[in-house]
């Protein structure tokens, strides 16, 4: 009887996740299969460029962070010292502005299409920037204290003695590095 109960269990299981439309993906059968095969849990692996995009979307200096919107942005920040035009990429098809926080040695790029409000999508830092990552990395922190406090999201092959890049081009943090030291720091995509 127990065992009657666990099939009517298991089909019933298949059958209300045959409902959801969703397909699993090629890396979750793999993972299924491993775990079958060896019968225990295995180590999750994440790759760079998905560590890269959380990090786009989740580090901040302060309050200061991708997404923030115009409003918001004004209220902490005020108005920048200097903007650019307007422009709009043909790499991505939205309207771009760098605002420029001169003094606080912030550069944002603001992004937006011409029916939506403009948010950061860009943060660059530079002296005389005080503020730091959630990982207490600034201006002036050294070489290793970057390596170290991102160390799940830096491929170490891939380190220069110019720039530490935690995640990829296309999204993530860029340190640049002169004599050591964090000279500037990028959060974003660089490339398309």
């Amino acid at each position: 009887m127990k065992q009657l109960s666990i099939q009517v269990f298991c089909i019933l299981t298949v059958i209300v996740s045959s409902c959801n439309n969703t397909t699993p993906s090629k890396d979750a059968i793999k993972a299924s299969d491993t775990l079958k095969a060896k019968d225990t849990i295995a180590p999750v692996v994440v790759d760079m460029e998905t560590m890269g995009f959380y990090l786009e979307k989740n580090e901040s200096f302060g309050e200061i962070k991708t997404g923030l919107e115009k409003k918001a942005l004004l209220k902490l920040m005020g108005k920048p010292d200097d903007t650019t035009n307007v422009e709009m990429w043909a790499a991505d098809g939205a309207y771009h502005q760098t605002w420029d926080y001169t003094k606080q040695g912030i550069k944002l790029d603001m992004i937006g299409k011409p029916d939506s409000i403009p948010f950061i999508s860009m943060i660059t830092v530079t002296q005389p920037c005080t503020l730091k990552t959630k990982k207490s990395i600034g201006i002036g922190s050294n070489m290793q204290e970057v390596i170290t406090a991102y160390k799940e999201a830096i491929d170490t092959a891939t380190i220069q003695t110019e720039v530490i890049l935690a995640g990829t081009v296309y999204g993530g943090i860029q340190f640049g590095i002169e004599h050591k030291k964090v000279k500037s720091i990028f959060i974003g995509a660089s490339a398309e």
